[in-house]
């Protein structure tokens, strides 16, 4: 299988199985420059077969969690993710030409994954440009998965009076 074709792959197991997801997490300790909040851009792919999560990840490295079944009548779920902000970056930008339904969420995490990668650790809080732009794409994921979403809020639909 080509690179081509494996990127193309994996990008239908991410519009398929997968999440693009930007949080908001709170740092308890204070920083010495008086931040408390930093953003994670994520990207995680999600499937009770581990056979293709073990293959994603000896194709594109990562790393694989298992969530143990919650009852006789739920399968062991297997979770691949992308850990650091440089593979995530590299990834997201190489998957973003062969995405349909996760290209919008690509292209709000992928300016968070540029900030971070110019010397924000992941773990480190982030400047106010940053939170700034973190917020704004935490605010427009959430719109484009509420918007997508079959359990989200419907619009209104005016009825026609005939």
């Amino acid at each position: 299988m080509s690179k081509k074709e494996k990127l193309a792959y994996l990008a239908g197991l991410l519009d398929g199985e997968g999440s693009v997801s930007i949080r908001r997490v709170y740092n308890r300790a204070k920083s010495p420059s008086g931040d408390k909040i930093y953003y994670v851009a994520e990207m995680r792919i999600y499937n009770t077969d581990k056979r293709m999560i073990d293959w994603i990840q000896a194709n594109f490295g990562g790393a694989v969690y298992q969530q143990k079944a919650q009852s006789l009548t739920r399968r062991t779920l297997y979770r691949w993710d992308c850990p650091t902000v440089t593979e995530n970056l590299s990834i997201m930008k190489q998957l973003r030409p062969y995405t349909i339904t996760k290209s919008a969420l690509i292209d709000c995490a992928i300016p968070i994954l540029e900030l971070q990668s110019h010397g924000m650790g992941i773990r480190r809080t982030l400047s106010e440009k940053i939170a700034g732009a973190g917020e704004a794409a935490m605010q427009k994921i959430n719109e484009i998965k509420l918007s997508v979403s079959h359990r989200g809020m419907r619009p209104k639909v005016a009825k026609v009076v005939s």
